[in-house]
Formats: structure tokens, sequence, C-alpha cells
């Protein structure tokens, strides 16, 4: 949607806003919610934390490497590749917070 595979979500100029943003953060909330709504769903994330760490790790690879001028991949499909894997990252460090830095305080 903003034309780039790297780069993030560009943040919009003016008050209306933006497809891309609007998808991007849309999503997380979504994203977020579909998690808050499910009680094992934090747990589950805690024990598959390093299968969506090595798909992040290979996913990031593959489209860095596509993403190249040379590389000759269409723009859809290196932005899809890019957005797997940083929805992978957000798993993997996710399910690797619950499982190691989870404790109680008094």
């Amino acid at each position: 949607m903003q034309g780039t595979v790297v780069g993030g979500v560009l943040a919009p100029q003016t008050l209306a806003p933006s497809a891309s943003a609007l998808t991007a953060y849309l999503g997380a909330f979504v994203a977020g919610w579909a998690l808050h709504a499910r009680r094992d769903a934090l747990a589950r994330l805690a024990r598959s934390w390093p299968a969506h760490l090595i798909a992040a790790l290979v996913l990031t690879a593959v489209g860095l490497t596509q993403s190249a001028p040379d590389g000759g991949t269409p723009l859809p499909v290196a932005a899809a590749v890019m957005a797997v894997s940083a929805w992978c990252w957000v798993y993997a460090l996710t399910g690797l917070c619950v499982r190691f830095l989870t404790v109680e305080h008094a």
C-alpha cells in the first residue's frame, strides 16, 4: 500500500487517515483483541515462540534479499513476505516474554 517493502508504517501527513496506516494499526488492534479474548492464547504463544522465531528469521532473510532492486520479486509478494515476517517477530517476542518474563510481584 505504501509502494515500498522496507521502512515500516508511514504516518499520514494530514488528519485524513491513510489506508496503509489504518490497515497496520487496525490489524494490530484486532490481533491484540483476539489474544485477549482467548485465555489460553498467550500460553500457546509461550510454548510456540521458537517456531515463530525461526519463521521470523527465515522470512526476514528471504524478504530482504527479494526486496532488493534486482530481486525481481513483484512488490505485493515481497510486501506479503515482509508482513508475515513482522507478525512472526511479534508472536515470537511476545511468546518469549510471556515464557521468561512472567513473574508475580506482591
